[in-house]
């Protein structure tokens, strides 16, 4: 689907962050349209890096009111551990 996922993270980074770590191996591209401004901005950029780190592909668009992130489909952890 192109309809985003809006999450306003404009009291709370966590429900972004509890997105970012369950999107594995889902079988479409997750869009995700962040609001701004963001409350813990850096809870949400460790969490994202800890996902880049195993191995999760992200694209990041600004937009005016704040920025969207997809996701792409069917990805897998390429760690074992951490």
């Amino acid at each position: 689907s192109d309809v985003p996922l809006r999450v306003d993270s404009k009291t709370s980074s966590q429900f972004l962050s509890g997105i970012l770590l369950s999107a594995w191996g889902l079988p479409f591209d997750l869009r995700v349209d962040i609001s701004e401004p963001m409350v813990s901005r850096d809870y949400f950029l460790m969490t994202r890096r800890v996902c880049e780190d195993f191995g999760m592909q992200m694209v990041e668009e600004n937009r005016g009111h704040g920025m969207e992130i997809v996701i792409p489909k069917n990805q897998r952890p390429k760690l074992n551990h951490y």
